[in-house]
């Protein structure tokens, strides 16, 4: 596992498998970097280019080192919608698909995990709400999080609440009233909400 910052450069990595000093072997270390422009089709790079979830495998890398391995990543987002890093898992190429299928959904969720955690530590004195169409899932379980003032006046929402809710950009929300958003008094929403304030 890698991750890396926005421009491509790895700041932290993780292997634990009997195969990790051969992937060092190959330059996946921390330090390494992995934008398009240095390395060329890659999967962290490509991934931040495209800004979302990549499979790069065997001979789709563009270097000849990395074309016995297949590379899944996944952008991470900050509270304005800018790619501040990515993470990667790498492993040899397999045509073991459920396995490809089952790495590309995990980055993808664990991408949008670290996103929407930045996401409440950024507005934990704000009110959070979930966005999400499942009512049992839980405000630290949910990547659509929308923040809203103590005025209802909507101050941010993630990338997947966007999506939820039909926008494709963050400032066609920010600034406007949660109450006119939602369709929903804002005291209602208050009496439901007010327990998910965070104050850690």
């Amino acid at each position: 596992v890698l991750i890396a910052d926005g421009t491509g450069v790895t700041v932290n990595e993780f292997a634990d498998t009997s195969e990790s000093s051969d992937y060092r072997n190959h330059g996946l270390i921390t330090g390494s970097v992995w934008n398009e422009d240095n390395i060329g089709t890659n999967g962290i790079g490509t991934s931040l280019a495209n800004k979302q979830g990549t499979t790069i495998s065997g001979t789709e890398h563009y270097a000849e080192h990395l074309k016995n391995f297949t590379c899944t990543a996944a952008p991470i987002f900050d509270t304005q919608e800018k790619i501040i890093g990515a993470i990667n898992i790498s492993r040899m190429v397999s045509e073991d698909y459920v396995e490809s299928f089952f790495t590309h959904s995990f980055i993808q969720e664990a991408a949008k995990q670290i996103s929407a955690n930045i996401f409440l530590s950024f507005f934990k004195e704000q009110n959070i709400i979930s966005c999400s169409p499942y009512s049992n899932v839980s405000l630290y379980e949910s990547k659509a999080l929308l923040a809203f003032d103590d005025d209802g006046i909507i101050q941010g929402a993630t990338k997947d609440c966007l999506e939820i809710m039909g926008e494709c950009e963050l400032y066609n929300l920010v600034g406007q009233s949660l109450e006119t958003v939602i369709q929903e008094p804002v005291e209602k929403i208050f009496s439901k909400q007010k327990h998910q304030k965070t104050k850690h």
